[in-house]
């Protein structure tokens, strides 16, 4: 019997810490515009490591919020660095978890 139950903790306590990992977003935003006749684009990425351990579906969630944000800051930047100029840019952010 004791046998049993020490197998059942051990086997409980390597899934317990087996569900938690740390885990890296790594979001890349691409700026396209058109500006007299050509077309450029620039890539921003950002890699983010949560520092606390996590589920997966928890570091998605969090990721997901990285990427708005980081969304929402090129956005900034891109609209402070052409305020003066019409090129109408582009601008898509993908993340993903690592």
């Amino acid at each position: 019997m004791k046998k049993i139950s020490l197998l059942a903790l051990i086997i409980g306590a390597t899934f317990m810490v087996s569900c938690k990992k740390e885990y890296t977003c790594e979001c890349t935003s691409k700026v396209t515009w058109s500006e007299a006749g050509s077309s450029s684009t620039k890539e921003v990425t950002q890699k983010e490591t949560f520092s606390e351990k996590m589920k997966e579906k928890q570091a998605k969630s969090a990721c997901s919020t990285v990427g708005a944000q980081t969304k929402k800051h090129v956005e900034e930047q891109v609209k402070d660095a052409y305020a003066t100029v019409d090129i109408n840019p582009s601008i898509t952010t993908d993340c993903a978890i690592k």
